[in-house]
Parts: structure tokens; sequence; C-alpha cells
């Protein structure tokens, strides 16, 4: 599920580091020239790359379209065409379709296919093997869901971010773009989620603390989780059934990050 986005946004890191994409400032819709018209609203031109890693381009809630883009036969002209709600930039509103660009300027500025793109960068030189990836009606892979690993192999790719992005002596992810993707960039004040205390938001992971220790994470619907606890040189992995419905699936969440407080993070502060 959710997970995916954590992982696209290493992909894009190392898509920087590798010249195919110039800067995280570059316009969205400069990849997207077929679904330019007279008729689109302006502030659609000021949407960049980084607004989308920050969930910021200013679309609504994915509660609200997710179902209806998922069915339409267009997935990248419908987010394009969605009301924005915000000006881009303004505030940090969680929609995985925006994601789903960033998967789409990927594909289009490498010209590989995500998926080839993923095992040639990050997937071969950690020695890990991406299972399967869903695909939108165009072919292109879904940015914000469905990527599929195993749970060993989601480990190992929350130990890369430990060793910051250094695996055997190879640079696989930027160490300054892991910095970079790890900066609390909602400045939520005291926001709890569940056992997360300071509940905040990178370029597609989650930041807080649990038990008093500082963490970061990629989460997926129901409870696909990739945890890492840096102070303990800690990665915890959970894989959960996704389908329920959203208040479900938050139960299931929050259930799994109580037994890593309690439980796990627990038993070693023992």
């Amino acid at each position: 599920m959710s997970v995916s986005k954590s992982i696209l946004s290493g992909l894009v890191g190392i898509a920087l580091n590798e010249r195919f994409l110039d800067s995280l400032d570059r316009r969205m819709l400069d990849f997207f020239p077929e679904y330019v018209s007279p008729l689109l609203e302006g502030r659609k031109y000021n949407i960049t790359i980084r607004h989308l890693l920050m969930m910021r381009a200013g679309f609504d809630s994915e509660r609200q379209i997710y179902f209806q883009i998922r069915s339409s036969a267009n997935w990248i002209e419908s987010t394009i065409e969605l009301p924005l709600v915000f000006n881009p930039g303004e505030r940090m509103v969680y929609n995985t379709f925006e994601t789903h660009l960033l998967a789409a300027i990927l594909a289009r500025s490498s010209q590989m296919i995500a998926f080839e793109f993923a095992r040639t960068y990050l997937c071969g030189p950690l020695g890990i093997t991406l299972q399967f990836w869903e695909t939108d009606p165009q072919g292109y892979y879904f940015g914000g869901n469905s990527i599929g690993f195993k749970p060993r192999d989601l480990a190992r790719y929350g130990d890369l971010y430990l060793r910051g992005g250094l695996i055997n002596g190879r640079q696989i992810i930027p160490g300054k773009w892991i910095d970079e993707s790890l900066t609390n960039f909602t400045n939520w004040q005291n926001l709890t989620w569940g056992d997360v205390a300071d509940y905040n938001y990178g370029y597609l992971w989650w930041l807080g603390k649990i038990s008093g220790y500082r963490v970061f994470f990629a989460l997926g619907h129901g409870g696909q989780l990739i945890m890492n606890v840096p102070d303990l040189n800690m990665i915890i992995v959970a894989t959960a059934d996704p389908n329920f419905d959203w208040d479900i699936a938050d139960e299931h969440e929050r259930a799994i990050l109580h037994i890593i407080a309690q439980y796990v993070v627990g038993a070693v502060r023992h």
C-alpha cells in the first residue's frame, strides 16, 4: 500500500543524482504537455515536483476522490483536472494520486518504465526483488500504492536509510537526499496519532517519536509499515490485511504502533 510512497521518495532522489531530473522546482505540467489547455486553472502551473513530494499540490484529501480516480480511464488526466482547494505549497493534504504523478514524471524524465528504473538503480544494487507493481490504464506504474516486496526486503530498504544510503561501499541513495527527505516540512505542533508523538511529514516519509525515541516510517493502509528507530539501530517491518475501510484500517495501524511502542521498543528500553 502506501509504503510504496516512501520507496518512490528514494527513487526520486536517485533520479536527481543521476541527472534525469534537474530540479525539484520543475513544474509538474512541464512533464504533461498533452493535458495543458486554456481551460486549466492558472494555479496548476505553479505545482512543482517538490509540492508533490510534500503533498502540497493543493488538491483535496484522497478520501473524497480516491475511488473516483481509480475507476477513471486516465488517472493522470483525472488528477490534473481535480479542482484545487488550496494554493500550491500552502498546505499538506494527503493525496495518493499526487505520488502517481511523481511516478509518471520519473518514467518520462528517465525514459524508463518505473519498474525497470527501480530494478536498475535500487533493487539490483540493494539485493532485493521487486515482486510486482500495479499499473494504471495507460501503463504507468502506480506511484502511490501496490508495490510488492517481501518483508525482509522492506527491512533492507529501511536499513539503507539508517546507513545514509550506503551499502557495501556503494552509495545507492545520496545521503543528502535522505537527510532532506527526513526533514520536518509540516511543523505541526504537539500532534499525536496513537502512540506516535510529534507527528509530522517529510518527502513521503512520516516522522515522529515513539516511547521517547525519534522515528521515521513508511506507512500503508491497514498496517503495512517500515519503522526506523535510529537511536536503537532498529528497523521494524509489519504487514497486515489492507482490505478494510478507512476507519478499520486506522484501528489496525494504531494497534500495530501500540505493539511496537509497548512491546518492541519497550522491551529494548528495559
